[in-house]
């Protein structure tokens, strides 16, 4: 099939065009015995990656070729790169910090909850906004009430990080150009805004009692109120795994020596 650059065009235009790599901000929040507000650092991070993530496998086999399954999961290291500012405060911060993590008086490493960041997050912004369809701009004044600054399209959210590595600076008196922090970080796992709010949904949807179970898991029905033939008394519903188990308890004759 030849190449149509309308239905090229047209595809990404129902996706909203292209997602720019200059349109992120990175938004920081460091530890509360730091004592210092690190909100500033989205006005200089420059450059960061959007995380990966690995799933590792182990083989599986039992007869023949080997068959792989999921095994764990593993997150690479984080790197921003910081704009310098001319009295080093964002050079300061992470000194600082790293000495939190492990301070020069005791080389002692400090306890994890003390330098752990409570929020680290990477947004990703659309080029512009939404506009509406044609159809609904009729007039000057609806065109000026529309909002087309960047949206919010993708956030990723990092747990229990804190910073690993400063990278040197380098000085030298024949370049005049402005310094760069680059600073690594380590951290556990990291999710986005779209995977929370999945998880949030599923958890706060109410189960359907008619819905087939899966195979691993079969219907549980609940029973109505059966008469305890051992006590005369009404015994508490009885929920079965199978609607097939539904049989009265026979009586239980306990013989006694005399």
């Amino acid at each position: 099939m030849a190449f149509n650059i309308n239905q090229f065009r047209d595809h990404f235009g129902k996706h909203d065009d292209f997602a720019k790599t200059s349109k992120f901000d990175v938004r920081i929040t460091a530890p509360t015995k730091l004592g210092l507000n690190a909100t500033d650092l989205r006005f200089q991070c420059e450059t960061t990656e959007l995380p990966g993530y690995t799933v590792n496998t182990v083989d599986g086999r039992y007869y023949g070729v080997a068959s792989p399954v999921a095994s764990f999961p593993t997150f690479g290291d984080l790197t921003l790169t910081f704009i310098c500012s001319g009295d080093f405060w964002e050079k300061k911060l992470f000194d600082k910090w790293l000495n939190l993590v492990i301070p020069v008086e005791s080389y002692n490493p400090e306890y994890r909850e003390v330098y752990l960041a409570p929020s680290l997050e990477i947004n990703q912004f659309s080029e512009y906004g939404f506009l509406p369809p044609a159809s609904e701009l009729r007039n000057e004044t609806a065109v000026a009430g529309i909002d087309d600054r960047p949206k919010l399209m993708y956030k990723v959210q990092f747990f229990n990080i804190f910073p690993t590595t400063i990278a040197p600076m380098n000085l030298n008196w024949a370049d005049d150009g402005i310094h760069r922090l680059v600073v690594t970080f380590r951290y556990e796992y990291w999710t986005t805004g779209d995977v929370e709010k999945a998880n949030l949904d599923e958890l706060s949807r109410p189960s359907d009692p008619n819905k087939r179970a899966s195979g691993s898991q079969p219907p549980f029905v609940e029973r109505t109120q059966l008469t305890d033939p051992l006590r005369g008394q009404a015994s508490l519903p009885i929920k079965s795994p199978v609607a097939s188990l539904d049989f009265p308890i026979p009586p239980i004759n306990i013989k006694t020596k005399t």
